[in-house]
């Protein structure tokens, strides 16, 4: 099982560090900033809104 946290409002990756850890020990657990946040850089051009994939 991959869980996959994602930043939000502004904030890092590091946000999820503790309930990371936890998930960790059932799950492969992962976390990231997209550009522009946290440390991450910001993207080198605006990137289009392409919508949301068909699930």
């Amino acid at each position: 099982m991959l869980v996959v946290f994602e930043a939000g409002l502004g904030a890092s990756g590091r946000y999820w560090v503790p309930v990371q850890n936890e998930v960790s020990s059932f799950a492969t657990a992962v976390a990231y900033d997209r550009a522009g946040y946290g440390k991450s850089e910001p993207a080198p051009f605006p990137l289009p809104w392409i919508g949301w994939p068909a699930i």
